[in-house]
């Protein structure tokens, strides 16, 4: 009888252990699908329940992805601390105190050597190499961090990422190859990103922004005003950032018609609260002749507290077209008591001076634009001693 009772407690307490278990898997099912359904501090009262019975890594580590959700960073982060005095070499959380810290821009350097550890067991992490790589363009290392993030694109096919989209990554590395200045690698990379996968509606920004720049410095300005025409139609109409810069590259494939209508537009939809527009457009007008209409405008760009300096250099020569030879020369000492060193700035000054037949300080200016580099002298028939 005693041999009966005793199975039969037995049998109680496995089943008991098993509900137990099955009770805690439950919870922590829940909490995931409360995680992912963004419902986080719901994620948190069940592993709250779970930890009491299970204080485990994983665990820490799960309530601390909660945390976050909800922005309490110091509690993720204690929470984190927890996991790693139980497992100081659990990756997860190290990756995780990482990505946080580096969102901080704390602790680099402690936050780098963990990666580097975690990189020595997990050669093909593609976290760790992505968070690697945004420690190097933190600290300036720009080769450094395109080698890391591409080792990130390349593992991905071995482990999917947690910290970051592929769309993401891409963006990236098209910014980084922008600031190397190789365009064409840019340009891949951007193009990648938005013909393969589905940006969010920044990111998709920020890639047309990235991919007709590096059009544009390759002086590739068809390519360049496709993109703007595809980001105004098809993505944000009120887009002013692609509408001056079409307008820039009309400028330079000097077709003027063209650049001087997005100017107006520009001007006439955002007003009067931007230097670079009225800039510009005083630029165009220089080109098609309307000298007087331009120096209204160069002269409103000048006006501005974060004007461009070089304004007064086109101010300076839609003066001088329009036969203003002293306002010409007035404009140009602005200029050149900022940029002492500007030879065209010399060279224009020179013309005005000549034109006021003042022919001493003409041969100043002359001669300091052939000292940086001009050949002024024998194109204006006078003699400089």
């Amino acid at each position: 009888m005693r041999k009966v009772i005793f199975i039969l407690l037995l049998i109680f307490k496995v089943h008991t252990i098993i509900g137990q278990v099955t009770t805690q898997e439950d919870i922590g099912q829940k909490a995931i699908d409360a995680y992912h359904s963004n419902n986080f501090s719901e994620c948190v009262t069940l592993m709250n329940e779970i930890l009491k019975d299970q204080p485990l890594p994983e665990n820490y580590h799960t309530r601390a992805s909660c945390y976050i959700g909800m922005g309490k960073i110091n509690k993720a982060l204690n929470d984190l601390d927890a996991c790693l005095a139980m497992n100081k070499e659990n990756i997860d959380c190290i990756l995780l105190k990482g990505h946080l810290f580096i969102e901080k821009e704390k602790n680099i350097e402690f936050i780098q050597s963990d990666l580097k550890k975690v990189l020595s067991k997990d050669s093909l992490n593609p976290d760790a190499y992505f968070l690697l790589g945004k420690i190097y363009t933190l600290n300036d290392q720009i080769s450094e961090a395109i080698s890391s993030f591409l080792k990130a694109k390349n593992a991905i096919q071995h482990k999917q990422p947690v910290f970051f989209e592929i769309f993401e990554l891409y963006k990236i590395i098209s910014r980084l190859y922008v600031e190397v200045e190789d365009f064409p690698k840019a340009i891949e990379y951007s193009t990648k990103a938005l013909e393969n996968y589905k940006p969010d509606k920044e990111s998709i920004d920020e890639l047309y922004r990235i991919r007709s720049e590096a059009f544009f410095e390759q002086e590739l300005y068809d390519l360049a005003i496709q993109d703007y025409n595809t980001y105004l139609s098809e993505v944000n109409p009120k887009g002013y950032w692609a509408l001056y810069r079409r307008a820039l590259s009309n400028y330079y494939k000097k077709d003027f018609s063209k650049s001087l209508t997005d100017l107006n537009r520009l001007i006439d939809e955002i007003g009067e609260t931007d230097s670079y527009n009225f800039h510009l457009r005083g630029r165009v007008k220089l080109e098609i002749k309307e000298y007087k209409s331009a120096i209204e405008d160069l002269k409103k760009a000048a006006g501005f507290k974060y004007s461009n300096y070089y304004v007064y250099f086109h101010l300076g020569e839609a003066y001088f077209l329009n036969g203003e030879f002293v306002n010409a020369i007035n404009s140009l000492n602005k200029l050149l008591k900022k940029y002492p060193d500007f030879q065209d700035g010399y060279f224009l000054r020179g013309k005005a001076y000549l034109k006021i037949e003042d022919v001493k300080n003409a041969c100043l200016d002359f001669k300091k634009s052939e000292a940086l580099g001009g050949s002024i002298e024998s194109k204006f028939k006078i003699n400089c001693k």
